[in-house]
């Protein structure tokens, strides 16, 4: 759309599903110049496609918007910040929105199909000295008044069916701080030391929060049966193929590698495709590239065109998590989908363990089930009707 470069759509949060952010150049005068040939020049433009509903757009405002003013307002120079002119530096110290723990007074249930930013109201417990929070009610994006009296966005996980479905009374989750008397209650972060940013905001609170959680044995059962893994290096990659498999392994939760190959560009496709080159057991493929952005563009194309059926937002969250480990993956394709039967996985080497990192365990497994055509039943909310999963 005239010439512009879409950067992503399709986010993988609630609310604010539909977002896109794309960049376009236009033409300029640039009035200091003295004559009209040097006057003619171009400048590159920043543009949000919000989502129309109020809740979403708002939302989104803070998530996105805010960060990116700030980033144009003050560059690399806030407070810490290194003197380097760099664009990852500039957006390592850019800053964002306060985080702080705070304990749920209520459940809440998970969405099983998305991650959510859940509207809270705060107040300071004094006997405790811990924040407490409460739902600002019914969170349709279509309902403004769960914007009303909203401190912050309580950042829920993505329910599991038959495992984490909600969060009880008690649960301590992050809140990112947008409005109210708290906002002062935690200075604004850099990038690079927030948690939220960084993929690391449900770090020391998942397991504790999980805990008050009764498991069943089936659970504990499904949990152990391991992930048949095939591993496919792109020649380029600096990493033995030795080494390559204890990042895989030590990234999944529960997996045994079943193959493991050095390939070319030009091979990777009929190995996927060839079910007699030792790969026949395997659910997921990872291939793990590192031959530079022009090749792996490529590859990510060719890749592309032989999937059977794209899981774009599951590429997503495995490229935030490369990013979150390390800045430059973030600028490769993400790629996950079907072929022959089988999930695959291109990421780059530099990103291998955070992106996997993202969707290990119980995420995985589902999305390899759901690949497979296998039926899940589950009742979310109450009153609704079972649902399949395809």
């Amino acid at each position: 759309l005239f010439g512009a470069t879409v950067h992503f759509g399709r986010i993988h949060m609630k609310p604010g599903k539909p977002t896109t952010f794309l960049t376009c150049r236009i033409d300029y005068d640039d009035t200091s110049m003295t004559t009209t040939i040097a006057r003619k020049k171009k400048k590159t433009r920043f543009v949000f496609a919000l989502p129309g509903n109020p809740v979403s757009a708002m939302v989104c405002s803070h998530l996105f918007l805010r960060p990116a003013v700030e980033l144009l307002r003050r560059g690399g120079n806030s407070e810490g910040a290194s003197s380097s002119s760099s664009v990852q530096d500039i957006v390592q110290n850019a800053l964002v929105h306060p985080e702080i723990d705070a304990i749920l007074e209520s459940n809440a249930v998970l969405d099983v199909e998305r991650p959510e930013y859940h509207r809270v109201s705060l107040r300071w417990d004094v006997p405790t000295g811990k924040f407490m929070a409460k739902s600002t009610g019914v969170q349709r994006s279509s309902r403004l008044m769960s914007m009303g009296g909203a401190h912050g966005l309580m950042c829920l996980p993505q329910g599991v069916p038959g495992g984490k479905m909600s969060c009880k009374a008690g649960e301590t989750w992050p809140v990112l701080l947008i409005d109210g008397p708290y906002c002062g209650a935690g200075k604004l972060l850099r990038w690079k030391d927030s948690r939220h940013a960084t993929g690391r905001i449900f770090d020391n609170l998942v397991a504790s929060s999980s805990s008050s959680s009764p498991t069943t044995n089936s659970q504990k059962k499904a949990s152990k049966l391991p992930l048949k893994v095939g591993i496919i290096s792109i020649d380029g990659c600096s990493a033995s193929m030795a080494d390559l498999e204890k990042r895989v392994l030590s990234s999944l939760d529960t997996a045994v590698i079943v193959c493991a190959q050095t390939s070319s560009d030009q091979d990777v496709i009929s190995t996927l495709q060839n079910s007699s080159n030792g790969a026949d057991d395997a659910e997921l493929i990872v291939i793990i590239s590192n031959g530079g952005f022009k090749r792996d563009s490529q590859l990510s194309v060719a890749l592309g065109e032989v999937l059977e059926k794209k899981a774009d937002a599951l590429a997503l969250q495995i490229r935030q998590g490369a990013a979150a480990q390390h800045g430059l993956a973030g600028l490769f394709e993400v790629i996950v989908g079907r072929v022959n039967g089988k999930m695959i996985i291109l990421l780059p080497e530099v990103g291998l363990e955070g992106g996997l990192k993202k969707v290990y365990g119980r995420v995985i497994f589902h999305a390899i089930m759901i690949g497979k055509g296998k039926t899940y039943q589950h009742k979310h909310r109450a009153g609704e009707s079972k649902s399949r999963w395809a």
